[in-house]
């Protein structure tokens, strides 16, 4: 039983982190998060260098990482079942432009091409574009 525990835990943080927020829940009736991938394209990301930081944007992005990554990746992005996403120990991830960041989320591929193999996809149905962003801009904040 003891052995099962961690197991289940690893699970359940899994489950967790690919829920669709409150304000999803209602976008989409009838829809799942299991089903098809969403195929229409998504609008561009803005580079991350394009403009000064944005509080509201930064605001929104602390509040989008506490619902889909604080769950495997810590509070503040220390690591957790998840590898640190913030501070020296996450090593290159910080280094990620918002192009890079969003293929590691949507795709689950580095920038140097290796796979994240435990990283849930969300796609754009489940984590629109300008919420990606504000994570991104969140966890470099955190640098």
């Amino acid at each position: 039983m003891r052995r099962g525990l961690p197991v289940l835990l690893a699970g359940a943080a899994l489950l967790a982190a690919c829920g669709r927020p409150a304000e999803q829940q209602d976008a989409a009736p009838g829809a799942s998060a299991l089903s098809a991938p969403d195929e229409t394209p998504a609008a561009p990301l803005s580079p991350a260098s394009a403009a000064p930081v944005r509080p509201a944007l930064l605001a929104a992005g602390q509040k989008s990482y506490a619902v889909h990554c604080a769950g495997c990746h810590g509070e503040v992005a220390e690591g957790d079942f998840g590898p640190p996403l913030a501070g020296a120990a996450a090593g290159d991830l910080t280094d990620f432009d918002l192009a890079d960041f969003s293929r590691a989320i949507r795709e689950g591929w580095t920038a140097r091409g290796e796979l994240l193999s435990s990283m849930p996809r969300l796609t754009s149905s489940l984590l629109p574009d300008t919420a990606l962003e504000g994570i991104h801009t969140y966890l470099r904040s955190l640098e």
